[in-house]
């Protein structure tokens, strides 16, 4: 299960519990990644159901201002 838009990722809700935001794809033609068997394995585990998700547009200036030498959290 990768949600590559907006709908799919809606889905997330019902099977772990919190939201989801979709996957950014790049140069890797048309996929479809919609099978939830495997994803609603993980309803009710702590790590995925708390995890802090982050919009896939924010990712790069997040890790420049978060990451490198001398940036330790």
């Amino acid at each position: 299960f990768a949600p590559n838009d907006a709908t799919t990722a809606a889905q997330c809700s019902t099977y772990i519990g919190r939201k989801c935001v979709a996957n950014t794809l790049l140069s890797c033609g048309t996929t479809s990644r919609k099978e939830t068997g495997g994803v609603s394995a993980f309803k009710g585990a702590s790590p995925v159901t708390g995890a802090t998700v982050m919009e896939a547009s924010q990712v790069a200036a997040y890790v420049q201002a978060h990451a490198g030498t001398g940036k330790i959290n």
